[in-house]
């Protein structure tokens, strides 16, 4: 269940858990009252997304923090994974923001570059090796697969030795605690994952609003073996760009739906990508 937990009491987290429920993330855009009240533009939304967190905690169920880390919230990583670990957070999802539906209003404003992108992605990989008890995991991030090879092997360079991220071990085996948080590679839309809409339409994710087939009149397996748009997303061959020309398309692929909502074109290279794969560099400004 995703929410921005600011209705849950105590009766309706027992309510909530009487329905089978099985985890819950509330989404935090701060770590504090004031980040997170200016972008929600709702005053006391803060600490009653934290009563609600709080009340889940306490008849039992898991609960995860979910954020959107853009330009607003950058700086505060480190308080935010504090905030995790004060709440008895069980994770910390980081969401890369994709610019389409209501995240086209804030692109321009809140969206941090390629280069940002690539220290936040560096500090989730450090933070994996110390923080093991909270489940870490980037999201709408794809290039972090490529983060991952690249410090690994950095590391061996050096001789350094030391157990691999979580992530990196889903990657390899699938996570040990059921099919929500396997990953086996970067961007799944359309490979792994698809979204159905209310309206029955099928889509790659949630965030590519390309429709592969509509349930209502096909069957679903039809449209997930037959779909056009669906081979040309598994065909990393077909990528545009950098990513075309990238040793890590088949590992990471870029975010099809942020190429879709940067250019128009959900094959072009992944817009926010410090990788030069012509000369094997990542460019920080």
């Amino acid at each position: 269940l995703a929410t921005n937990g600011t209705l849950i009491d105590d009766a309706l987290a027992e309510e909530i858990k009487a329905h089978g429920v099985k985890r819950v993330s509330i989404s935090f855009d701060g770590a504090d009252a004031a980040t997170h009240d200016a972008f929600r533009g709702l005053p006391g939304s803060f600490d009653a997304a934290v009563r609600g967190f709080q009340a889940l905690r306490r008849v039992g169920l898991p609960v995860q923090i979910n954020t959107t880390v853009a330009k607003h919230n950058e700086a505060q990583l480190e308080a935010i994974l504090q905030l995790a670990k004060d709440l008895d957070a069980v994770g910390l999802h980081l969401f890369l923001l994709v610019p389409v539906g209501c995240g086209v209003e804030i692109a321009e404003e809140q969206m941090i570059n390629a280069q940002q992108y690539e220290r936040v992605l560096n500090w989730l990989y450090d933070k994996e090796q110390s923080e093991p008890q909270l489940q870490l995991k980037a999201t709408c991030a794809p290039h972090y697969f490529r983060v991952m090879r690249q410090r690994r092997a950095e590391e061996r360079r050096r001789g350094v030795q030391h157990d691999l991220p979580a992530s990196h071990h889903r990657q390899l085996h699938g996570h040990p605690h059921g099919q929500m948080h396997a990953a086996t590679k970067g961007c799944l839309a359309g490979t792994g994952v698809c979204f159905v809409s209310h309206r029955g339409e099928v889509f790659p994710c949630g965030y590519l609003p390309v429709e592969a087939g509509n349930v209502r009149r096909q069957h679903f397996g039809d449209i997930w073996q037959g779909s056009a748009l669906f081979a040309e997303l598994r065909n990393p061959d077909l990528l545009g760009g950098k990513c075309g020309a990238c040793q890590f398309k088949n590992l990471c692929s870029g975010c099809r739906a942020r190429a879709y909502g940067t250019v128009g074109d959900y094959m072009a290279e992944e817009p926010f990508c410090a990788y030069d794969p012509e000369t094997r560099t990542v460019h920080i400004e």
